[in-house]
């Protein structure tokens, strides 16, 4: 194994993005099985890099916060929107009809 594939294999082990870690791990396998060959890393390269970036497993995609973790908190509800709070505020439509819930099917 060389150092590119061992690299890539330490970083994404345990990430939870299992396909994007198995597709960088590919990528890392696939440059090293090209070494020496001129087009390898500028057909490869750039896709690694992406795959890399979508892990938040480069400085820049770190910087930028990286993609969004998964969290076991609740997802926070939002706020209604102006029309919801109209309609709450005012009730019903003019024609006595009960407000229509456009969450429901």
């Amino acid at each position: 194994m060389s150092k590119l594939t061992a690299a890539v294999q330490e970083q994404t082990h345990d990430h939870p993005d299992k396909a994007a870690a198995a597709l960088a791990l590919a990528y890392a396998e696939e440059l090293d099985a090209a070494i020496g060959k001129a087009d390898a890393l500028k057909d490869l390269g750039p896709g690694l890099l992406r795959v890399l970036e979508s892990l938040a497993l480069t400085p820049k995609a770190r910087a930028a916060g990286g993609p969004a973790k998964p969290t076991d908190a609740a997802p926070t509800p939002a706020a209604p929107s102006r029309l919801e709070a109209l309609r709450d505020q005012f009730g019903p439509g003019q024609d006595g009809a009960a407000p229509v819930d456009a969450a429901t099917p």
